[in-house]
């Protein structure tokens, strides 16, 4: 990603994706079946994520900045491209009965493009793509790692000799949206993918106590496959997903359970 001191210069924001690149999240089983019962991708305001360390907005190194108000206008949502990883199962299964789903890039943009499509009901389809391709409302993309120093640093370059109120203007309209697509290096194994709606100009939450944008989908869709969390029992597995799949007509073909805990015996000569 590079940033531009002109606020007129949009950020730019490499990806390594494609339509077809697959993204995956862990959720507890009860946020899955909220999903697929009522038909909607959820986007937190990232002032309200649990981990201030998953957001610079919030890191130390940035708290000595004047104003960070803005932060409360920003909803994202986190993916990862590591399809199996014990950290990750670790970090977020913490009752060894969550899943991880499956969708593609292709299945976000198609929530946003819905989103944006009922804000803007009056513009066509391509104009709602243009819509999306300014970074100043949309954004998504690889997550990028940097040292704690070298944010700070480039925190600290990117502001430069501004006074206080074009600091404030320029965090609030390059430097969040810029730094939300960057963590410290010792995230690196999450692999992170990361999708942002900008509301500014409070026009898709009119009401600061909203804390969350939702992304009409089609959940069985969206969803392409649905693992259980390596740790579970059979027992409960079995019943489980048995149960996914009769109460919401799922192939059972697309629930599984994670095998990164099945033993591989390997036979010596």
């Amino acid at each position: 990603m590079q940033t531009s001191n002109n606020l007129d210069e949009p950020i730019t924001i490499e990806k390594d994706l494609n339509d077809e690149t697959p993204l995956y999240r862990i959720l507890p089983l009860k946020y899955l079946i909220k999903m697929i019962e009522d038909n909607k991708f959820t986007l937190i305001k990232v002032s309200k994520w649990v981990d201030r360390f998953e957001s610079p907005i919030d890191r130390a190194c940035i708290e000595n900045i004047s104003n960070t108000e803005g932060k409360d206008e920003y909803f994202a949502s986190c993916f990862t491209k590591s399809p199996e990883s014990e950290a990750m199962w670790k970090l977020y299964s913490t009752d060894n009965i969550s899943v991880r789903i499956t969708t593609t890039v292709k299945d976000v943009l198609n929530a946003a493009k819905g989103f944006f499509s009922a804000e803007y009901p009056y513009l066509k389809e391509s104009d709602i793509l243009k819509v999306m391709s300014n970074p100043d409302l949309f954004i998504y993309g690889d997550v990028q790692y940097m040292s704690r120093e070298g944010i700070q640093n480039q925190i600290k370059s990117d502001l430069g000799n501004k006074g206080d109120d074009e600091n404030t203007a320029y965090l609030r309209e390059k430097l969040i949206p810029y730094y939300l697509l960057t963590k410290q290096e010792c995230y690196r194994y999450e692999e992170e993918v990361r999708v942002a709606i900008f509301d500014t100009s409070n026009k898709f939450t009119p009401h600061k106590k909203i804390d969350s944008i939702y992304l009409e989908i089609d959940a069985k869709q969206f969803i392409k496959e649905i693992v259980f969390d390596p740790e579970i029992s059979e027992e409960l597995y079995e019943r489980l997903s048995l149960s996914l799949a009769e109460k919401f007509q799922i192939e059972s073909s697309k629930i599984s359970k994670s095998s990164l805990k099945s033993i591989t015996y390997f036979e010596i000569h």
